[in-house]
């Protein structure tokens, strides 16, 4: 076995032992030092039979997005905000363990679709989803969604053979969340590896926090709802 693969469903949505969850995958890879952790499924759906879904009483009890569009943005979403909920995501995902983070859908039409049916599987009557770009059929037109950009920033300075450095959260915002990383050099004139931190801003106000790393503090200002990746020799 090379890989060990989860899925990331069971801290979805209204999630409140978010903590307790990815300190299960941190002690699973705890035990399997010699294996690597990809987290390889998750995305925003329509459970359109599911009853728990249905009313604001019953909202805790959702994992997926309610049919009712009254207590969630219909699919899929184009909001930039979104994106801070899967940045965040993937930062708890890489500090408990993970080496790697696949969303589910990349492309997906206007409606969130087209998807199919398995009986077996006991898909509901209208499986729509949520992908990293909608692509309009009519136009050919696409549009990224915030998902989009928060996972460019990984995925660009964040390249393969890097490794995760340890942090320490110390008296940051609650909205704020960030992972380092010991990178390959993204300029090819660089003769050091660069050290990555990313910091997502989940907040609807703007935050200060002070970067400290070998003996230098730095103070990072980090807009509402956003991404800020910093790279340093």
């Amino acid at each position: 076995m090379d890989v060990i693969a989860y899925h990331g469903y069971d801290c979805q949505f209204n999630c409140t032992d978010e903590r307790e969850k990815y300190d299960l995958i941190a002690k699973l890879a705890a035990k399997h030092p010699d294996r690597p952790f990809w987290m390889t499924e998750i995305c925003y759906a329509y459970n359109g039979d599911d009853p728990n879904c249905t009313s604001a009483a019953t909202l805790k009890y959702c994992v997926d997005y309610p049919p009712n569009a009254s207590l969630a943005p219909p699919l899929p979403r184009r909001d930039f905000a979104d994106g801070a909920t899967w940045g965040h995501r993937i930062v708890r995902e890489m500090q408990a363990g993970a080496s790697g983070w696949i969303y589910w859908n990349l492309l997906l039409d206007t409606h969130g679709g087209p998807f199919n049916l398995s009986p077996s599987h006991g898909d509901p009557t209208g499986n729509y989803q949520h992908p990293v770009i909608v692509v309009d059929p009519a136009s050919s037109d696409f549009h990224p969604t915030g998902l989009f950009y928060f996972l460019a920033h990984f995925s660009r300075f964040v390249r393969p053979g890097s490794v995760r450095l340890g942090t320490r959260e110390l008296a940051i915002p609650d909205g704020v969340s960030a992972v380092a990383f010991a990178a390959e050099p993204v300029v090819e004139a660089a003769k050091k590896n660069a050290t990555v931190l990313q910091l997502v801003n989940r907040g609807d106000t703007e935050e200060r926090v002070a970067v400290c790393s070998g003996g230098h503090v730095a103070e990072v200002v980090l807009p509402a709802v956003s991404i800020t990746t910093a790279q340093w020799e």
